[in-house]
């Protein structure tokens, strides 16, 4: 305060400054404002000036500075892809994840390329249509699953949510997408539905042997009433409750005396995995039931092996 008064006193430069003082305890903001005549010989003749309580607008000023570097912040340490587009549709800001998603620096970016550049050539159209809408006025957001094509070719996975951004003359002026790579949740998706669809074929192989092989159990009792047969079970495929009594009811169709079921164990990564373990109650009760449809032995408990 003191050197820009001496500075105006000197007739260096005007008096029009802010600071803060304490007034009855508390801190305020100021802004200090003089006029200052001087006479003949340079001296300072008289001066008017202004004290204004400016507080409020320094408040405001540093709570939308603490906004403004959290929302930086925000920006540029999110794991999730974030770009910002005017309204010609070219990046205006990209954050970090963005770029190592895409895999081009920033300066390829801002100012030279848009979305469109990085999306793949077959979400290109609907990409197009849905911002259509948002130029329309028909939505202000859109949610879209779509893939993307990095700069070293890379095929990408995502979701993308659009917020489109809006003038005072209700213009649009551009937009913010942010996307969240779901790649590898959809190769995960694609093994899983492999997965089970090998299981299917599985089964249908295992359902139409097993049906030749209580074919076969019930020829030979034919042949030879005399003759015990056995077969056997292994659970925790997936199987459920009824599908389990259903080939009980099967097998004793075809005359079976002996049966067994066991707990299936995963030989090796390559074969089907374990769904779950049975308990010794459900193996206790299997058995029960198994005696009560005529079966002459029953061995049913989770080291059972045929």
């Amino acid at each position: 305060v003191e050197q820009s008064w001496d500075a105006a006193q000197k007739g260096r430069m005007p008096y029009d400054i802010e600071h803060r003082i304490l007034f009855n305890g508390k801190v305020k903001w100021v802004r200090e404002k003089a006029d200052i005549e001087f006479d003949q010989q340079n001296r300072v003749a008289q001066g008017v000036g202004t004290v204004q309580d400016i507080t409020q607008r320094k408040e405001a000023e540093l709570a939308l500075k603490e906004s403004e570097s959290y929302y930086r912040s925000l920006f540029n340490n999110s794991l999730i892809a974030i770009a910002c587009t005017g309204e010609d549709f070219l990046f205006q800001r990209v954050n970090a994840a963005f770029c190592r998603l895409v895999e081009y620096d920033e300066r390829e970016l801002v100012g030279k390329l848009g979305i469109a550049d990085v999306t793949h050539p077959d979400y290109v159209d609907k990409s197009k249509a849905l911002v259509t809408k948002l130029l329309d006025r028909e939505m202000e957001h859109f949610i879209i699953e779509k893939r993307y094509k990095s700069k070293l070719g890379k095929i990408i996975d995502a979701i993308t949510y659009v917020q489109a951004a809006y003038g005072e003359d209700r213009q649009f002026i551009g937009s913010t997408a942010s996307i969240m790579d779901i790649t590898e949740l959809k190769q995960a998706q694609r093994e899983l539905r492999e997965h089970k669809e090998h299981l299917e074929e599985l089964i249908q192989q295992r359902t139409a042997e097993l049906s030749v092989v209580n074919l076969s159990l019930q020829k030979a009792k034919e042949l030879d009433p005399e003759v015990f047969t056995k077969s056997g079970i292994m659970v925790g495929l997936g199987e459920t409750r009824e599908e389990i009594l259903q080939v009980m009811d099967d097998l004793r169709a075809a005359n079976v005396d002996f049966l067994t079921i066991g707990q299936y164990l995963q030989p090796t990564i390559r074969h089907a995995t374990i769904d779950r373990y049975v308990t010794p109650e459900e193996f206790a009760e299997f058995e029960k039931i198994a005696y009560s449809k005529g079966f002459l032995k029953v061995s049913s408990s989770p080291f059972t092996r045929s």
